[in-house]
């Protein structure tokens, strides 16, 4: 059992799959002067437009009149309802002091810095908080140490064994905070990932009015970024991601001849990057519509609690064993327990918790949730509950999340282990312990079963095992298979 806190001196690792790493760029020393917020530029015309390759300043920067109505301090002048926002054809979370100081990331880690821009832009929406997120303690809780007998690491084949260099993804977030970690002084959990599946304009636009900052992967290419008329712009509709950053707002009027590809229609996306201030327009840029976008999601955390108790150590997949798939963990924790995480594979899926004293004994405490997005969740208690020994039970009306197989190719090795007494699942009148190898057997032969690889991975769907880190991937042990502890966490 693996708790995470300031009473732990080893934090958990987590997982995520198929590591995308960052074509880093210096910064450029020319800097635009004005706002980052365009005019009203969509009255221009292709033969207006005119390209550069270097940065140069904005001149037309200023607010028009046309753009000036939108402005408006949110939430307290905005309308109750974000739907309402969406509407909007200008929305800047920067102008409203809704996102927090471009930053300067350090090589490959541009995932733990878009992370952290987003936390710190949720609290700042949903709590009016400022707080200062560290990328470091992000990264630091990723591969395994000295100490650590599951989790991840690097193999001896990979290409380097800097975590700072080695690249990351949105599935290394989720897996990795929602266990806790520390940032300076601070112990932040992972409250909340809202996962954007759905990937429309609109969901992206309501994600920013509710949530804040939408982190996502793009697309890096130096040769598709290039300035016209002063702005830093992009477009590539390519399914490549070898970088991340964070949305901060959008212009439904951004002239779609402003990139080197033009793009069929008005329209961007205001990116915050993470190559500091002195890169393209004070760090940020204009990226179409129409671009490429990886995985869009939203990061909530909180300071509320002191330790995280779980035994996986990241959501690699998910089963089903007819309409409700009934899990459970069993832990020997002391303490008063203030909530229960798990990972939510379909929308608008509702689980039921229960709290039981000691090993499936006496029934502690029922609660009822339904969760719209997709992404890691917690169900909060009523009221602190004093446990000791417990068990806490969720019936899934949708897919269980597990942490799957040990697998492992050329550059990552994924150890990931499953003790008897911790895990459960419910199968014909049985509580069966998912360390067992008779479980998988008898799971894959039940009535109703199913299961598929996690897309926080970016794994093959159709539930091979030989792909889940890259194509040269193998799974570790083979002859012992196991899908794993169950992904249930208990926040004290």
């Amino acid at each position: 059992m693996k708790r995470s806190g300031y009473i732990s001196l080893i934090l958990i690792t987590t997982l995520c799959m198929g590591l995308s790493s960052c074509s880093e760029t210096g910064a450029e020393t020319a800097v635009s002067t004005e706002s980052i917020t365009p005019s009203s530029a969509g009255s221009t015309g292709a033969s207006s437009v005119s390209e550069s390759t270097g940065i140069t300043g904005i001149e037309n920067s200023r607010l028009s009149d046309e753009h000036a109505y939108n402005h408006v301090i949110y939430p307290d002048d905005a309308p109750a309802d974000p739907g309402s926002l969406i509407n909007r054809e200008y929305f800047n979370l920067a102008e409203m002091g809704l996102t927090t100081p471009v930053k300067a990331q350090d090589a490959g880690d541009c995932w733990a810095f878009a992370a952290a821009t987003a936390m710190e832009s949720n609290m700042l929406i949903d709590q009016g908080i400022a707080i200062d997120i560290d990328p470091h303690g992000i990264v630091d809780n990723i591969y395994m140490d000295e100490y650590d007998v599951e989790g991840f690491s690097f193999s001896d084949t990979a290409w380097t064994t800097d975590p700072y260099e080695a690249g990351g993804c949105d599935g290394f977030v989720p897996f990795t905070c929602s266990n806790g970690f520390m940032s300076g002084d601070t112990y932040y959990v992972l409250t909340d990932s809202i996962r954007l599946n759905q990937m429309t304009t609109d969901d992206i636009k309501h994600a920013l009015v509710t949530y804040g900052a939408v982190y996502a992967g793009v697309n890096d290419s130096s040769w598709d970024i290039r300035v016209f008329d002063g702005y830093k712009t992009m477009n590539n509709p390519e399914n490549i991601v070898d970088h991340a950053a964070v949305i901060i707002g959008w212009d439904d009027n951004f002239p779609k001849e402003y990139f080197r590809i033009p793009a069929e229609h008005d329209g961007a996306w205001l990116v915050q990057n993470s190559r500091s201030e002195y890169w393209g327009n004070h760090g940020y840029y204009w990226m179409s519509y129409e671009s490429f976008l990886e995985a869009p999601e939203c990061y909530m955390v909180s300071s509320d609690y002191s330790d995280v108790v779980s035994f996986d150590i990241g959501n690699q997949l998910f089963f089903k064993t007819g309409d409700t798939t009934v899990c459970a963990n069993v832990f020997d924790a002391k303490g008063y327990l203030k909530a229960v995480g798990t990972f939510i594979c379909e929308k608008d899926e509702s689980v039921t918790v229960k709290i039981l004293k000691g090993q499936f004994g006496e029934v502690l405490y029922t609660q009822d949730a339904c969760f719209e997005d997709l992404g890691y969740h917690i169900i909060e208690l009523d009221s602190p509950l004093p446990v000791e020994f417990f068990t806490i039970v969720i019936e899934y009306h949708g897919p269980a999340p597990c942490e799957g197989f040990a697998i492992g190719d050329e550059n990552l090795i994924y150890s990931a282990e499953c003790h008897p007494g911790e895990s459960f699942v419910y199968l014909n009148g049985s509580w069966l312990d998912m360390a067992d190898s008779g479980t998988y057997e008898a799971l894959c032969s039940a009535d109703g079963y199913s299961g598929s690889i996690c897309d926080y991975c970016g794994l093959d769907q159709a539930g091979s095992v030989s792909v889940m880190l890259s194509e040269n991937a193998v799974e570790a042990s083979p002859s012992s298979p196991s899908l794993g502890n169950i992904c249930i966490k208990a926040l004290f």
